[in-house]
């Protein structure tokens, strides 16, 4: 049977609301902050950590967005597995890439945890470049940042 235009919106509407609510509500946000994922010492180190908050990553809102249109829209198991397949296909494409980024960029982040108490790559880089362009590195400031945020993909 066909579906009403509202009804066909609702997912994309409580996604974009669910993310406004739990960032605009500090009650709402420290809720889903509440429920913590931690990885201590990874490979064995020390001091190198990783954790998360799944209910409150705008993904695994989209998770939770994707149970209640299950209902909402009264699909069946086999209709829900028909769009996951779908949809992991897509993003089979750009998972690759991160497949190899992400840990990249924890090693950048975590270069600073060192035996020798190096300095972290980040802060290696910004300083050889403020050592050779001198007093102009304020200048240069925003594009190392800019950089390190592309690498970073934040």
């Amino acid at each position: 049977k066909p579906m009403s235009s509202l009804r066909a919106w609702l997912p994309y509407v409580l996604v974009g609301a669910l993310l406004v609510i739990s960032r605009v509500f500090p009650e709402v946000g420290s809720a889903l902050k509440s429920v913590v994922l931690v990885f201590p010492d990874i490979l064995g180190e020390a001091g190198i950590k990783a954790d998360f908050m799944p209910l409150y990553l705008p993904g695994g809102i989209l998770v939770a967005v994707v149970l209640a249109t299950f209902f909402l829209h009264g699909m069946k198991v086999r209709e829900l597995g028909a769009a996951l397949g779908e949809s992991t296909k897509v993003l089979l494409g750009a998972g690759f890439v991160l497949l190899f980024t992400v840990p990249m960029v924890r090693i950048l982040i975590n270069s600073g945890v060192n035996a020798a108490d190096l300095p972290s790559m980040p802060i290696a880089m910004a300083r050889y470049v403020a050592d050779s362009v001198g007093g102009v590195y304020p200048l240069l400031a925003p594009s190392v940042g800019a950089l390190g945020a592309f690498i970073a993909g934040s």
